[in-house]
């Protein structure tokens, strides 16, 4: 039964919630009157690390013993086990949510007229709103709910409170329509600048001038979505981002962690896509974004960080001459990097604080260490050899080594063809470099200007300092 939905679902549980299952099925409803459904659920649990003894044979042995081998019944009762899981699980999800159940409690209380009960549950529903941090489009969706309650509930429309409830509702619901629309305008022009499509998102400028108007830009949940999309279509008007970078900085607090690591990494693309355009200045704002995200944990999904925010964050700091930070970052946050990559990840990056440190034969060193199975630390590898013997006027083994390179370019199939050519044209100034004689500056400028004049070149900052900073 390994590749049955039963099975798979249950792989994908955490811990927490396979215990949870267990018990649910241990009711006496299961136990005892449906014995099949809790023996079933009860087996694969036990083995979902050995999936050898869930064949379908053995599994039908346990729970019907005596009886023939029969698949049609086995799928049957697996697709019943399957539903009474997911809505078992749906309902332990919906009680854990407390504006859920709290609202659920309030219609409850109101559809019976039970005045007493209705209040207290509606103040502590009030106190649950007030105490939160958490300001997202999601809280102002409860609070949509809670006052349109509020509203339906005074019958009387001769209440003053009445109109104020539902004006309350009427805000909220626009401060969650106006928060959930720019965030989605803000994936969709994203998407559209990878991938080619028909569909287009409607009233995007009314959106943003409804999110202007009425003070709605004081809510944080209208506020950054409408700077991202802001920033987005006028990436060159860098008020967004500096709005949006302080708003952030300040109020990240008010975002669930999955939302808000999603709003940093709009943060992060903007600031790289400056920096690749030479704006070096943005070097400091991707610094002190990638320290946030260390000091909120944003980087780390799972607990780990990925192999490439530790190389990124480490060539930001060694481009701003942060070389003791980077020394204590690559050992300190060394644990954090899926195993797999850590001595590679480690490795690399420590021979590139050498290499920033003109520590050439310690890079040398290192660099023998590093594993080239994998293609972009094989590609990051060779890039680094090849600058530092360019550094160390190892001009025969800087031949050998761009000959090499090629081939190995030529060969490998896990590089798309752009990054490929960005790789071979690095190959090429390096080799034109090397002849370049120094006793004709015509030529070095000339050289200059086809270097600046070629759109995609891997590591061209060094090449163009190799040019400018020996002119």
């Amino acid at each position: 039964m390994q590749k049955s939905k039963l099975y798979t679902f249950l792989q994908q549980l955490t811990h927490k919630e396979r215990k949870t299952l267990s018990d649910f099925f241990c009711q006496p409803y299961y136990s005892q009157k449906h014995p099949q459904l809790s023996k079933l659920l009860q087996y694969l649990l036990l083995h979902l690390n050995t999936p050898e003894k869930a064949e379908r044979q053995t599994v039908f042995d346990y729970v019907f013993p005596g009886l023939s081998y029969n698949d049609l019944k086995l799928r049957h009762l697996a697709a019943e086990v399957l539903q009474h899981a997911e809505e078992a699980l749906a309902a332990q999800h919906s009680i854990s949510d407390r504006y859920y159940l709290q609202l659920q409690l309030m219609d409850m209380y109101r559809s019976r007229k039970m005045v007493k009960h209705y209040e207290g549950v509606s103040n502590s529903l009030q106190t649950l709103f007030t105490r939160d941090e958490q300001r997202n489009a999601e809280y102002y969706r409860y609070q949509y709910l809670y006052w349109r309650n509020k509203d339906l509930f005074t019958e009387n429309r001769n209440q003053p409170e009445k109109q104020a409830y539902l004006a309350s509702a009427s805000d909220a619901l626009d401060v969650y329509y106006l928060s959930s629309k720019l965030r989605m305008a803000a994936e969709m022009i994203t998407l559209k600048k990878v991938v080619e499509s028909p569909h287009q998102m409607q009233l995007i400028a009314e959106l943003l001038q409804a999110a202007q108007q009425n003070n709605r830009l004081q809510y944080t949940a209208v506020a950054m979505y409408y700077h991202i999309v802001m920033m987005l279509t006028e990436p060159d008007n860098q008020e967004h981002f500096d709005r949006l970078n302080h708003l952030f900085t300040t109020q990240n607090n008010q975002l669930p962690p999955a939302e808000a690591r999603e709003v940093y990494y709009f943060l992060l693309n903007y600031c790289a896509t400056k920096i690749n355009a030479g704006q070096t200045l943005f070097l400091n704002q991707i610094f002190d974004l990638y320290r946030l995200g260390l000091n909120t944990q944003l980087l780390l999904e799972g607990h780990l960080l990925s192999p490439w925010n530790y190389k990124n964050i480490v060539t930001a700091a060694l481009r701003l001459g942060n070389y003791d930070w980077v020394h204590d970052f690559l050992h300190q946050y060394q644990s954090f990097l899926p195993h797999k990559h850590q001595k590679n990840a480690f490795t690399y990056n420590l021979a590139n604080y050498y290499f920033f440190k003109q520590d050439y034969n310690r890079v040398l060193q290192l660099l023998q260490e590093v594993s080239y199975d994998e293609v972009f630390y094989s590609l990051d590898a060779r890039s680094l050899l090849l600058k530092t013997y360019f550094e160390l006027d190892e001009y025969e083994a800087l031949q050998s080594l761009i000959d090499s390179f090629r081939q190995w370019l030529n060969r490998t199939k896990e590089l798309s063809k752009p990054r490929q050519q960005t790789y071979r044209n690095l190959l090429y100034f390096v080799r034109k470099l090397i002849q370049l004689p120094y006793e004709k500056p015509e030529k070095r400028a000339a050289l200059l200007a086809e270097i600046k004049n070629t759109p995609a070149i891997a590591d061209k900052r060094w090449l163009l300092q190799q040019i400018e900073g020996n002119g």
